[in-house]
């Protein structure tokens, strides 16, 4: 749980500054806010976007290659400074994406090289 909160907090913190970051490929908009309960029954609301940067993680240990890209999912509380904090549990592995083009449909995958 602390580890995915550090990861969350690290990846906003990255982002924070990516308003001016020429390294931005695609940046979804915002989801609609969605309503949580927290342990002591407050009501609060979070919102989501994908943000996809050019790069590698620098601790990729994968072959070299210079078409790289690291995907975030940044989480907004748009509830305000009212409340308590909120935990959020966010299982990447169960994270499931397609690829499609401008006009939505689904870009093929590449053929495997031998």
């Amino acid at each position: 749980m602390k580890m995915v909160t550090s990861l969350i907090i690290i990846s906003a913190c990255q982002l924070c500054f990516a308003v001016g970051d020429t390294n931005i490929i695609a940046m979804s908009e915002w989801s609609k806010a969605v309503s949580l309960r927290n342990d002591q029954l407050h009501d609060q609301a979070i919102r989501g976007r994908l943000v996809i940067v050019e790069g590698m993680e620098p601790a990729y240990g994968g072959p070299p290659t210079t078409n790289g890209a690291m995907t975030f999912v940044e989480l907004q509380n748009v509830t305000g400074a009212c409340c308590d904090d909120i935990d959020v549990c966010f299982d990447v592995t169960k994270l499931n994406c397609e690829l499609s083009d401008g006009a939505g449909k689904l870009v093929p995958k590449p053929a495997e090289m031998a």
